[in-house]
């Protein structure tokens, strides 16, 4: 059987489409009264979790609190300094997000993705580098585009 380019291109983006939605939410969509088949929206990453819900408000609210970061077993606390804005006076009009948290904690740190633990915010996982300035960590959002 020959397949043609159209052919390949289209059954190959309904495959690459079909692989992003879970079975479990595509299941719970089509079992819902009132659900269009043609309305399915994609499904948030595990990896973003309730992170990428919260936006620079939310973090901004929680400035000098504490929030307990783990990672393979190992755990520290760090406090969240200071919510930095990185957007220019267009990107603000545009109401979209540029923004980064700084926390401030133990020097033994490194690079990770972290499981994120605060009593208000709840957990959620969040990517921390570490600064230039010694015992200070940052984490980016970027949605701006």
């Amino acid at each position: 059987m020959a397949v043609n380019r159209r052919q390949f291109i289209k059954t190959g983006t309904l495959v690459a489409v079909a692989a992003g939605i879970p079975l479990k939410v595509a299941a719970e969509t089509f079992n819902q009264p009132n659900s269009s088949a043609s309305v399915l929206a994609a499904p948030v990453s595990p990896l973003h979790g309730a992170s990428s819900h919260f936006d620079m408000a939310t973090f901004a609210q929680q400035l000098n609190t504490n929030f307990r970061l783990s990672h393979s077993g190992k755990t520290a606390v760090v406090k969240l300094v200071e919510v930095k804005d990185w957007r220019d006076d267009p990107a603000k009009k545009t109401g979209r997000e540029c923004f980064s948290l700084v926390f401030s904690g133990p020097s033994s740190l490194i690079q990770n993705t972290y499981s994120v633990d605060h009593g208000t915010l709840g957990s959620f996982s969040l990517l921390v580098v570490p600064s230039a300035e010694g015992k200070r960590y940052e984490a980016l959002f970027n949605r701006l585009h």
